[in-house]
């Protein structure tokens, strides 16, 4: 049995209302607090925890003698099965969980990480703190099969001194990429799973840009 879909919310609006003899003394006659949800919705407990986290973050500057909770944008909600026991037609659980972290440390502190049909590894995602996309779901784009670590730098970082003092061990590889002659950002490496002289496990590779066997040494990302 399919539910039918409804409106839910996106933006509301809290309006803290101050007592007539402190507004002009505050230079406005009320305290305004924005509510967003990164999906429409409608659950109680979903927009009251969202609520407490941004009312944990608001000064007020005078007494409150009323309020009002104000819609603002709203769109459908997305038919889903109704639950069979108490519970079970609640927000997908990761929506909540980004809603709230966004109430408490800042809409610019929450991002989400798409894929894309990318070879070139630190070009391969696309971050965005958009609301709308705060629960992206992955991209389509196919996922290699060779082993990637779970933390990549930022740019690659040489390791040439490091593997003049002591060896890393190769095990995995090579894996070569090549890709970017269009746009100029062109690369040609050989990627590596390498274990260090202490034991962690790094993904390394070799610079072929300027020859076969005469590259340097870079290290792009560590393994968990």
């Amino acid at each position: 049995m399919a539910r039918r879909p409804g409106p839910g919310v996106l933006r509301a609006e809290l309006v803290l209302a101050h007592e007539p003899w402190q507004r002009a003394r505050i230079g406005r006659p009320a305290t305004t607090v924005a509510l967003g949800f990164a999906s429409p919705t409608r659950t109680i407990g979903h927009l009251a925890a969202v609520l407490s986290e941004r009312l944990a973050r608001v000064e007020l500057p005078a007494p409150v003698e009323g309020l009002a909770l104000e819609t603002r944008e709203t769109a459908p909600l997305a038919g889903r099965p109704m639950g069979l026991l108490p519970g079970d037609e609640g927000d997908a659980p990761l929506v909540p969980l980004v809603d709230r972290l966004r109430a408490r440390l800042g809409d610019g502190a929450v991002a989400s990480l798409a894929t894309l049909a990318e070879h070139r590894p630190e070009r391969a995602q696309s971050e965005s703190v958009s609301a709308a996309v705060a629960t992206a779901k992955p991209s389509p784009a196919s996922l290699p099969d060779a082993p990637r670590p779970l933390w990549l730098l930022a740019e690659p970082a040489p390791i040439g001194v490091s593997l003049a003092s002591a060896p890393w061990v190769l095990h995995d590889g090579p894996e070569r990429i090549e890709s970017g002659w269009w746009d100029g950002r062109d690369v040609r490496r050989d990627y590596y799973v390498a274990q260090t002289p202490g034991g962690s496990r790094a993904w390394i590779f070799r610079d072929h840009r300027r020859g076969t066997d005469d590259g340097e040494w870079w290290v792009h990302g560590w393994f968990a």
